[in-house]
């Protein structure tokens, strides 16, 4: 992924903002706290989703199993961004010769509309641009305030299946 996404001060109309966040490689001890942020993050379009948005203790149970055998193998490109010492997103990219995949970022609802994430993305496209490599996602369709997100930093729908958009950064704006 390159250094030079490994921490970031906002600046937002050239005002320096104070949230200052780090990331920091996800382990096998950040498990819980990744599920925690992913069920906080996306519980809108969770209960989009599955129709319902109180499961029972038992139901929730199996998620987090099942979270946790998924997503195990997934640590090595999953990193925890931080703030003050605080666990308030994650982000996981894939990199290959051709692309940066970027597998997910979540972050907690107050840390939403912040700027962060939108610091994050700027990082990973001048990244991906420095190596004329695309930049690719996918997207639940309901996930609108997403697709809104990289609409706005210009990425582009490029496939679709029945309940995601796979997304790319346009390849106009790499030159």
């Amino acid at each position: 992924m390159g250094r030079g996404i490994q921490a970031g001060v906002l600046r937002v109309n050239q005002i320096k903002l104070m949230i200052q966040y780090h990331l920091k490689q996800a382990t096998e001890k950040d498990l819980t706290v990744l599920y925690e942020i992913t069920q906080k993050a996306m519980s809108d379009v969770e209960t989009e989703i599955h129709g319902q948005k109180n499961f029972t203790s038992k139901q929730q149970e199996s998620h987090y199993r099942k979270y946790i055998e998924e997503f195990k193998p997934l640590l090595p490109s999953t990193k925890l961004i931080k703030v003050k010492g605080q666990s308030i997103g994650r982000l996981r990219v894939e990199e290959s010769e051709e692309s940066l995949f970027i597998g997910g970022i979540q972050l907690l609802p107050e840390y939403q509309r912040k700027g962060i994430g939108k610091d994050i993305f700027t990082k990973l496209i001048l990244a991906a641009k420095q190596q004329s490599k695309q930049v690719e996602l996918w997207v639940h369709k309901v996930n609108s305030k997403a697709i809104k997100f990289y609409t706005s930093l210009d990425f582009v729908i490029i496939y679709e299946t029945e309940n995601k958009y796979q997304m790319a950064y346009k390849s106009s704006t790499l030159v």
